[in-house]
């Protein structure tokens, strides 16, 4: 059974303390003021500078689970719990404490309240050689406790241990671990360890734990349903091999988007995130504001399917990359009705840069592709680009010569072909939260590619002989027969289902060797591929 949630820490009954509680801010990541040794077991307050007019400093060392406002003077206990004040000298706070051996083995948090304000700091009071144990054990490949334990909380552990071990395991580095390290890891792994089996909401979690995890919150600006919407997003994404920092901070960033009332608000929710977290927005300031809004809304319109930021974000530039295709000069419809990004006034006409279209195409100035100047295939990749049919990246780069993915060649062909929607999800490992997975079932569902036992394998490059397979069918579908055949002299490499492809799309000098080799299992690069849809496109 698992535990109820907000669960206290045995022992300590909830009843308002008063002195020392003192209002405020809490800083639950701040080191500022306050540091842990955990080496000596040293809490040291280290010549904080405040007011002239302050004169007491409260300090207060609590476990991790107890609440920093309600603790009963009746059930202090010593063993875990410590009280005193600092006097204030020359407006200068300045006090360190012997904690090992005052307080029992455990994770605590220090509160050091001055005026207004509170800061706070987490750490473990350890023993050392059980530590040293511990990084053993956890180098070893096996699980850090049996019976004993290092200084966290045997119970927590216990119900927790096996999502715990597997964390650790996971996330060893490369050059092992030392005591501090394994401190942080398990740390991270219990944090999320509790919230992953609802033993605390992900609120608390990220406030108890949020020194470790490297989040700093405060839970009473959350949305209402953060917790909700946290919670179906560890459930859905999975762990993936994913260290418990990254988990947690990724869930938090797209949490508080999910919350989003509005798609405005959405909006901008998802630009604060780009913006704050330096990554690109690619060439959306490029867009018009009606356009801007067009691709705002469609990543919303994927959001309830999306359970991890990468994905959201992919899906955002991918978004970008789809209005420059091609875009036609309408007449803004009357009446409003723009996206609710769009800035464009209602009852306007005019030559106003609006929506694609497939009709109307009008040429849009881009960039130039920063890196294919002297390249052997530059002219191909250009008329592609050019077409809307393939992008660069962000910085104006194309990477010519970097490998080309199943997924990045599926979405290619929908760009090419106007293939048919399907709501139908064709593959075990295509999510319908992945920025691809729309261009991989429609490509799938056309018969243009396969996968094998149920899996597309989106992510790996793909090979020479599959691209000339694929290449082949887009041929046949749009009524093509070519005749004709050429032999390599590693023919005998080639997959029997590539055979007869690369046979006629050689003979039609559509696809070439090296020496007379065609090197079936190797992978394509961006600038081969580019270089054989160029050559079928006015077939």
């Amino acid at each position: 059974m698992k535990n109820n949630l907000r669960k206290r820490i045995s022992g300590i009954n909830k009843i308002l303390i008063g002195l020392l509680i003192m209002a405020g801010t809490v800083s639950t990541v701040s080191a500022e003021a306050m540091s842990y040794n955990s080496e000596t077991s040293v809490l040291t307050v280290d010549s904080l500078t405040v007011s002239t007019a302050e004169r007491f400093a409260g300090i207060r060392v609590l476990p991790l689970d107890s609440d920093v406002t309600e603790i009963s003077f009746g059930d202090i206990d010593k063993t875990v719990m410590m009280f005193d004040s600092i006097e204030i000298k020359n407006g200068k706070i300045q006090s360190s404490y012997k904690l090992n051996g005052a307080l029992n083995e455990g994770a605590y948090t220090a509160y050091l309240s001055y005026g207004e304000k509170t800061e706070a700091i987490n750490f473990i009071i350890c023993n050392s050689q059980k530590l040293s144990d511990a990084v053993v054990k956890a180098n070893s490949g096996i699980d850090i406790a049996d019976t004993d334990n290092f200084g966290f909380d045997a119970e927590i552990y216990n119900e927790n241990k096996a999502l715990i071990n597997q964390f650790i395991k996971t996330n060893k580095p490369s050059l092992g671990y030392d005591e501090k390290s394994l401190i942080s890891a398990y740390m991270q792994a219990e944090g999320l360890s509790r919230c992953i089996n609802e033993d605390i909401l992900p609120d608390e979690m990220l406030e108890k734990y949020g020194y470790w995890l490297g989040v700093d919150i405060n839970s009473d600006t959350l949305p209402e349903n953060f917790s909700d919407k946290y919670l179906e997003i560890l459930d859905k994404s999975g762990l993936n091999g994913r260290k418990p920092a990254d988990i947690a901070n990724d869930a938090y960033e797209l949490a508080i988007i999910k919350c989003a009332e509005s798609k405005e608000q959405f909006a901008r929710l998802l630009l604060s995130y780009i913006e704050e977290n330096n990554l690109s927005t690619g060439r959306y300031n490029a867009l018009n504001p009606y356009l801007q809004g067009v691709v705002t809304d469609s990543v919303y319109d994927k959001l309830k399917s999306i359970y991890l930021v990468k994905d959201l974000y992919d899906n955002f530039i991918l978004q970008v990359n789809s209005q420059f295709g091609g875009l036609i000069v309408p007449v803004t419809p009357s009446g409003g009705g723009s996206p609710s990004g769009g800035g464009s006034s209602g009852g306007a006409s005019g030559n106003v840069v609006g929506v694609p279209s497939k009709n109307t195409v009008v040429t849009e100035e881009k960039p130039e592709l920063s890196d294919i100047g002297n390249h052997w295939a530059k002219n191909y990749i250009n008329e592609l680009y050019n077409k809307g049919i393939i992008s660069g990246f962000p910085d104006n780069s194309f990477k010519p010569d970097n490998f080309i993915t199943r997924a990045e060649l599926a979405v290619i062909i929908n760009k090419l072909l106007t293939l048919e929607e399907t709501a139908e999800n064709m593959f075990n490992d295509v999510k319908a939260s992945s920025w691809y997975s729309s261009y991989v079932n429609k490509a799938a569902a056309s018969g243009i590619v396969l996968g094998n036992n149920g899996n597309f394998f989106p992510e790996n490059n793909i090979t020479r002989q599959d691209t000339a397979v694929i290449i082949h069918r887009i041929l046949t579908k749009k009524g093509i027969t070519l005749n004709g055949e050429t032999e390599f002299l590693d023919s005998s490499d080639i997959a029997d289902y590539a055979a007869e492809s690369i046979k006629i799309l050689a003979a039609n000098g559509i696809v070439s060797g090296f020496d007379n080799m065609f090197r079936p299992l190797n992978s394509i690069t961006r600038a081969e591929a580019a270089t054989l849809i160029s050559k079928i496109l006015n077939y």
